[in-house]
């Protein structure tokens, strides 16, 4: 079983992973070690794949509609066009304000990483649904490969 390998440099190979058609069977989210995991299936070639995004600092679920007969299919994962440092720059001000409002001394309010690591990917599903992940690195994995 090969891993295929995603981070900011091959960020572009993204669009190259054909999910198209898959449905989420598994979602799990680590928040302490900022870690995402996402299965898919395809029920036509019986495919299976695991993705694993790391060093998350975005997971944006825009909404997620179980209705219907329809099973959440995906139609693209692609690499979003996310002005990465700004979103940082943004949330970090937003935790200061907060911060200050509340009269809390807090050292955290930083990203404290390498930005040039970070990248963002979305995927869109058939019933409207939109994920955008901003991640270092993406781990995929083909669990039918022959």
């Amino acid at each position: 079983m090969e891993i295929k390998e995603i981070n900011n440099t091959n960020r572009h190979d993204v669009n190259k992973l054909y999910i198209h058609d898959t449905y989420f069977t598994d979602i799990d989210i680590d928040a302490n070690n900022k870690i995402v995991r996402i299965e898919v299936s395809e029920d036509y070639s019986r495919r299976h794949y695991k993705m694993t995004f790391e060093n998350v600092i975005k997971f944006d679920l825009s909404k997620l509609c179980l209705w219907g007969k329809t099973k959440n299919q995906i139609l693209e994962m692609y690499l979003e066009n996310c002005d990465v440092k700004k979103y940082i720059q943004e949330k970090e001000d937003s935790e200061r304000k907060l911060q200050e409002g509340l009269n809390i001394v807090k050292s955290s309010a930083s990203y404290g990483g390498d930005t040039e690591k970070l990248f963002s990917i979305g995927i869109l599903t058939d019933s409207g649904d939109r994920i955008i992940i901003i991640c270092e690195k993406i781990s995929f994995i083909d669990l039918c490969e022959k």
